[in-house]
């Protein structure tokens, strides 16, 4: 029954979600300039399967956390290379029931769009598929590179509700995911 819900929950994020990133979908093409629209940060919960967006990694960090974490980096790229920010991620995981399990990245070395997934408590083993989300568009078969936090795996399926063919498990910061997964992602677990 729990991962029904975790199952509904996520599937009602990706749905909300893929509305708010819809709009930078036709920026993703254009070149970065002044008239380019910024990146989009948005988190998903498992939770309670809310979205919500925002300008700046630092912002989606900050409402990941419950403003616990409130000094991320503004970009997601710096954030990912950053380790004393994925200990700080990973050293409050637990505390209120807003951990930060993954993000993914529309680009390779964490660059452009980013979804950040959480959920109430760590991975437990590492590969047991605690969490299950479906990718929203525009990054559904974008997904370019990807960083776990909270003693989580990120594994890739080729279809919704962790369906089809699955990647790799990626353990760590991962600039270039496996060129079969960048453009077939259409779900994930974290465990």
């Amino acid at each position: 029954m729990t991962h029904s819900f975790k199952r509904t929950g996520a599937v009602l994020a990706a749905a909300g979600i893929a509305l708010s990133l819809s709009g930078a979908a036709t920026a993703v093409a254009q070149p970065a300039g002044a008239g380019a629209p910024a990146a989009r940060h948005c988190v998903v919960s498992a939770q309670d399967g809310q979205s919500q967006c925002f300008g700046t990694y630092r912002e989606a960090i900050g409402h990941a956390t419950g403003g616990r974490v409130a000094d991320a980096p503004l970009s997601a790229s710096a954030a990912a290379r950053d380790g004393a920010f994925a200990e700080e991620l990973n050293s409050t995981a637990g505390l209120s029931g807003l951990v930060v399990l993954g993000t993914i990245y529309q680009d390779f070395f964490f660059e452009g769009q980013s979804v950040t997934f959480t959920g109430p408590h760590d991975c437990y083993n590492g590969n047991s598929a605690d969490y299950s989300f479906d990718i929203p568009a525009p990054l559904q078969n974008h997904v370019y590179s990807v960083r776990p936090y909270a003693n989580c795996w990120i594994n890739l399926f080729t279809g919704f509700q962790a369906t089809g063919w699955a990647s790799p498990s990626y353990k760590g910061e991962t600039v270039s995911v496996d060129e079969a997964w960048r453009t077939h992602s259409k779900s994930l677990t974290l465990g």
